[in-house]
């Protein structure tokens, strides 16, 4: 029989191919340049498949997808996702473990099943997070990577089309190119048979047949009551507030005159000594009063001596005298004061510290009044953390209370903090909501303070209530409100 060897460019479909780009054939530095790239990514792609066979659990195939996949791919960071009732996010690139409370992790994990939901993720595919998505959530207003591509894990064998047990999600600054989905696709292959062979394993012992327990009216009023037992389970009441990082007891620099400031000679956010010029107010208007205040004392003086020279021979000269004497302590009492406005036009540092005020050109030609602030001066080592609850997600608090800080910047580590103060009266916040202020410190070393101004997340604990209770707090809120009680 002669039958020919099919290669495997002849069967399509079988296997998805790793594509490599041929140079042109005039350019032979370029070609060769390619061919050691080509030969890096082939060598870089077998390692992998290597170790993907060789990875002992679950845990660490997903630890091997999330770090090595960044070789073979211009992925910024990485998501690992395990298909089960929803979207559960199992590994993060750059982190061999990672809080599950993390305000970016709940995020990428509820966006993620909104797209599995819409059926969006059944193949590979690139995108960009749409603007209504990114309002809807927080952590993601401030996330860097805006352009996304999924990859989805199908298992051997899979049953129906689609049908996917996880997925990793790549996210960068810049968009994704079909090239580049295509050979993400090779890798999301060889993860997804690893993946689907660890899932598929048999479990050991016997299974737990719901259905049939509920079938019988003695399961039924077990599953009732272990219900009941469930929702009379003590927990911790907690809220989540935003939150901002501020200085304790700032030097306020304040207008010491009523002016137009001229110029700003330091940066927001410069380091500054005490002493240091940092404000200058235009001066004309106060330089002119202090020359004519000058002017007018030196005629007040002349004054002086020609009415003393007449006090020895005429009784008239001598009520010159006198008026003249007074005059001349009025015009030094002018010549004071104007010397001392226009010496205030000049504004320096009270201490040393961190410049703080929102933009130089905003002051730049500004009037202000006396005693308007213009900019603060605060000790970087002296901070507190400021938290803005809600009306709407306030709960009962006690000073002392423990919290946990997300920083924007780092929102998958978390940090100890205390409630020192509670405001019991709400304000608006910038944004327009009406909010309870409250202060906390950080609790622990000092070692990792975080920077004047940085903003993020914050979880603060309560007191114990039932399960019940924490769970259905809001739903009993807007129906006490919608009926009128």
């Amino acid at each position: 029989m002669n039958q020919t060897a099919r290669k495997p460019e002849d069967m399509p479909g079988r296997y998805p191919r790793f594509q490599t780009r041929q140079p042109p054939p005039d350019n032979a530095a370029g070609a060769a340049l390619d061919l050691r790239q080509s030969h890096a990514r082939l060598k870089a792609l077998l390692e992998i498949s290597a170790m993907v066979r060789g990875a002992a659990s679950l845990k660490d195939l997903h630890y091997i997808i999330a770090n090595e996949t960044l070789r073979l791919t211009g992925a910024r960071q990485i998501f690992v996702f395990t298909a089960k009732r929803a979207m559960h996010l199992s590994a993060i690139s750059g982190f061999s473990r990672f809080n599950r409370e993390a305000p970016l992790v709940r995020d990428m994990e509820q966006v993620t099943e909104l797209f599995r939901q819409r059926g969006g993720f059944a193949a590979g595919q690139a995108f960009e997070l749409p603007p209504e998505t990114v309002s809807r959530y927080r952590t993601l207003m401030t996330y860097p990577f805006r352009h996304l591509m999924w990859q989805p894990f199908a298992p051997p064998g899979a049953g129906a089309p689609g049908q996917v047990s996880g997925g990793m999600l790549l996210v960068r600054e810049r968009p994704w190119s079909g090239q580049d989905v295509q050979d993400a696709g090779v890798l999301a292959s060889i993860y997804g048979h690893a993946h689907g062979l660890f899932r598929t394993r048999p479990r050991r012992g016997p299974r737990f047949d719901v259905m049939a327990l509920l079938k019988r009216r003695r399961g039924k009023a077990a599953i009732a009551a272990g219900l009941l037992l469930v929702l009379a389970f003590p927990v911790r009441m907690t809220v989540l507030a935003p939150f901002e990082v501020i200085p304790i007891a700032p030097f306020v620099v304040a207008a010491p005159i009523e002016g137009v400031i001229k110029d700003v000679l330091v940066d927001p956010g410069q380091s500054l000594r005490a002493g240091q010029k940092i404000v200058q107010f235009n001066d004309t208007v106060p330089r002119n009063r202090l020359q004519v205040a000058e002017r007018e004392v030196s005629v007040s003086k002349a004054r002086l001596k020609k009415a003393s020279q007449l006090a020895f021979s005429d009784v008239s000269g001598r009520q010159e005298l006198r008026l003249a004497m007074a005059d001349l302590a009025l015009k030094t009492s002018e010549l004071n004061y104007a010397r001392d406005v226009f010496n205030r036009t000049l504004i320096k540092s009270g201490k040393a510290g961190i410049a703080l005020f929102p933009d130089k050109q905003s002051l730049i030609g500004k009037p202000v009044a006396v005693g308007e602030q213009i900019m603060q001066i605060a000790d970087p080592r002296r901070i507190k953390i400021a938290i803005h609850v809600p009306v709407s997600d306030s709960i009962a608090l006690q000073p002392g209370a423990a919290a946990r800080i997300y920083l924007d910047s780092d929102p998958v580590n978390s940090r100890d903090a205390r409630v020192e103060f509670i405001n019991y009266q709400a304000s608006p916040t910038p944004e327009g909501i009406l909010a309870y202020r409250i202060t906390a410190r950080l609790a622990g070393s000092n070692a990792r303070l975080p920077r004047l101004g940085v903003r993020g997340t914050a979880k603060i604990y309560g007191g114990r209530v039932l399960l019940a209770a924490y769970l259905f707090r809001r739903p009993f809120s807007a129906l006490r409100q919608w009926i009128g009680l």
